[in-house]
């Protein structure tokens, strides 16, 4: 407690961080399960704290553009505009 400042800190806690970071710099589940030592993905990914929002918000943004290059400019007007997420 005396170097982290965290009442529960364990030494373990560093693989929670360690996988966290892995899924936030988009290492692929294969690596980061073998980084670890893991045998089964499942357990990998209970560790891991990452919440993907960046990476859903980049999917339903590329979706978005997909649907609208579809559609095209003459049926904006059949489009409710619901917001663009940043």
């Amino acid at each position: 407690k005396e170097k982290t400042g965290f009442d529960d800190f364990k030494f373990h806690t560093f693989r929670h961080t360690f996988i966290t970071f892995m899924s936030r710099a988009g290492i692929s589940a294969d690596i980061r399960k073998a980084c670890v030592n893991h045998k089964s993905q499942d357990v990998t990914e209970g560790y891991s704290h990452h919440d993907y929002f960046a990476e859903q918000r980049t999917v339903f943004n590329r979706w978005g553009a997909h649907v609208a290059s579809l559609i095209g400019d003459d049926h904006v007007d059949n489009v409710v505009a619901i917001g663009v997420v940043q």
